[in-house]
């Protein structure tokens, strides 16, 4: 009976043994040929296709410091030493960043979030005294001590900001031995200017600003 069973077992062993030794050639071969599969996929890929050429980035848009920077020189040393005199006065000399102008036509002066104090050129060239910039110094410089120019601050109307600023200036400059009684034409002749030559879309009226801004000493004086 076992001879029997071995005698039929015998061809499945045979067999067996045959398909191990197929797959055993099989691995040998397949493995190469996958390799050489894949190396030809990777150079198809990224020899033989045409690449696309890589466009340079766009452009980028000029910050707004760097557009006042390519532009701006420096104020002439009589406003630099008025500037420091008001600086000083303010107790702010940490804070403030110099003094600059740009060329513009139209009048205006303003301080960035750096700090920064620039005037127009349009409005310097219609300044009658000394009086007159030192006025415009302690406004921006009062927007700096009352941190109108912070990052964080909490937003309030931009008009009210202005007439703050415009009444710390009249002590500020006094403090630092300015008269604001000689300052006191500054707003009657923008009131005068068209709308075109000034900027004053966020600030008060030149009319009113000239009305509030005139001291009862200066009306004794006259």
């Amino acid at each position: 009976m076992r001879k029997l069973l071995n005698l039929l077992l015998k061809p499945i062993k045979l067999l067996l043994r045959g398909i191990k030794a197929l797959l055993h050639i099989f691995a040998k071969l397949l493995i190469p040929i996958l390799v050489w599969m894949l190396l030809t996929l990777l150079v198809a890929e990224y020899v033989l296709k045409p690449q696309a050429p890589r466009l340079p980035p766009p452009p980028r848009a000029p910050t707004q410091q760097e557009v006042l920077e390519t532009l701006r020189t420096r104020a002439p040393m009589k406003i630099q030493l008025m500037y420091l005199l008001l600086v000083k006065a303010s107790g702010h000399q940490r804070d403030l960043n110099g003094v600059y102008v740009i060329p513009d036509p139209r009048w205006n002066a303003f301080v960035t979030n750096r700090n920064e104090i620039y005037f127009l050129s349009g409005m310097l060239a219609e300044i009658k005294n000394d009086h007159e910039i030192a006025y415009i110094l302690a406004h921006e410089i009062s927007h700096v001590m009352l941190g109108h120019t912070r990052k964080d601050r909490v937003p309030e109307d931009s008009r009210f900001s202005e007439f703050h600023s415009d009444m710390m200036a009249l002590v500020l400059m006094q403090k630092a031995g300015f008269d604001p009684c000689k300052a006191s034409g500054l707003w009657a002749r923008m009131a005068k200017r068209s709308g075109s030559q000034i900027v004053t879309s966020s600030h008060p009226d030149p009319v009113q600003r000239a009305h509030y801004t005139k001291l009862p000493q200066c009306e004794a004086k006259k």
